[in-house]
């Protein structure tokens, strides 16, 4: 058997990105296994008894294009499989300890149905994926990164809503930055998000990051480089949605001094509508309210404090 996985490629070629030059693919064996962990083998260990003892395997940038021959890692943790040649995400169910799985900078294309319950972090930036999906058994998972898929101009990538939902009490930070998405509420269901990066997308609606940065729990959101961002007094109007948690938008922390003042503005400004709306319904008079100004917010006459000093983007 190990005589049989000493070979050290597979036979295949694949063409540079940017060359002329071709590469063999590389197998996963066991010398490639053997070379890719720091953990100290004892002279009389059998192979064996060896790799049911490693936790964390580093085959990063080794031209691997078949995930194969892992199945003796019984008790691995930690796998490093980024900047490879990688299609498929398969043959890893041979261990129910796997935490921590990275998969960026690859070729794959679409997310299997991934039956691993413990999982707690999963990367997988810079690939052709275009649905979240297979993510039901991933009932441990606190970290997706699934940012700046190599889709089709006019694609984005879509959500499967089962994925979501197996999730939505446990994740706690999600990247889905330059995807080319245009709605947001379907995150909503994400009720535990702490941290969220929607950069370099295609939002337009204000409401649809209104609804992320309310999220009881969120503390970071960045969406910059969206189209929305350019709106006037785009970031007064984010702090006045968003839940108490949030102590950054877009990089820039959010002192709580000013968005209590935000949020009281707003509220003390919605308020004067309603009565205005009264007003109107009985009498026929009409109370155009002043606008949320931008950078230094002025209150109008009818409001009873001033805001000043907000560097409004």
């Amino acid at each position: 058997m190990e005589r049989a996985a000493s070979h050290a490629s597979m036979k295949g070629a694949y063409t540079e990105p940017g060359t002329s030059r071709t590469a063999k693919f590389r197998k996963i064996t066991l010398d490639t296994i053997l070379s890719s962990t720091s953990l100290t083998r004892s002279s009389k260990e059998t192979h064996e008894a060896y790799l049911q003892r490693v936790t964390h395997l580093h085959l990063q940038a080794k031209r691997i294009r078949v995930i194969d021959g892992l199945e003796l890692c019984t008790n691995l943790k930690v796998l490093y499989l980024y900047d490879n040649q990688i299609e498929l995400i398969q043959n890893l169910d041979f261990s129910d300890s796997l935490e921590y799985l990275y998969l960026q900078n690859n070729q794959i294309k679409t997310i299997p149905n991934l039956n691993m319950k413990s999982l707690r972090k999963l990367f997988l930036d810079d690939n052709e994926i275009s649905v979240l999906s297979g993510l039901t058994e991933c009932s441990q998972l606190v970290e997706l990164s699934l940012g700046r898929q190599r889709l089709p101009s006019f694609g984005s990538l879509q959500v499967e809503p089962q994925s979501l939902m197996a999730i939505s009490y446990t994740l706690e930070s999600l990247d889905i930055s330059g995807n080319g998405i245009t709605k947001l509420s379907p995150f909503v269901a994400l009720y535990n998000l702490r941290r969220f990066n929607a950069e370099d997308n295609n939002i337009i609606d204000i409401p649809e990051i209104e609804v992320i940065v309310a999220l009881p729990n969120m503390t970071e959101a960045s969406f910059n480089n969206n189209p929305c961002c350019k709106l006037f007094k785009y970031r007064d109007m984010v702090i006045g949605a968003c839940s108490d948690s949030l102590t950054k938008l877009d990089g820039i922390p959010i002192p709580n001094h000013q968005q209590v003042a935000i949020k009281g503005l707003m509220d003390h400004r919605r308020k004067i509508g309603a009565m205005t709306r009264f007003q109107t319904s009985t009498d026929g008079s009409s109370y155009q309210p002043h606008e949320l100004g931008s950078g230094s917010l002025e209150a109008g006459p009818e409001d009873s404090f001033v805001i000043r000093g907000h560097n409004q983007r």
